[in-house]
């Protein structure tokens, strides 16, 4: 299914896909294996990770990986 999902973004069809279990089901090594599996086409990964340190903030990797990308700095207007 994964590999579905990508052959249909490259084709310019967005796709999204969430994966969530329980800890130590294999959820890293999944995502490992599909990217080896995309080695050869164009890709970018971004591989954001929730923390229990920010389980009040849903979006709180997304905003980071956002302003690491923007390099925002703290203080800075």
């Amino acid at each position: 299914m994964l590999l579905e999902k990508s052959n249909l973004a490259r084709g310019a069809k967005g796709q999204a896909v969430l994966l969530s279990g329980d800890a130590g089901i294999g959820k890293s090594r999944l995502v490992q294996v599909l990217i080896e599996k995309l080695d050869t086409a164009p890709h970018e990964v971004i591989c954001l990770q929730c923390s229990p340190y920010h389980s009040n903030s849903a979006l709180f990797p997304i905003v980071q990986n956002l302003s690491r990308m923007a390099a925002f700095r703290p203080g800075r207007s």
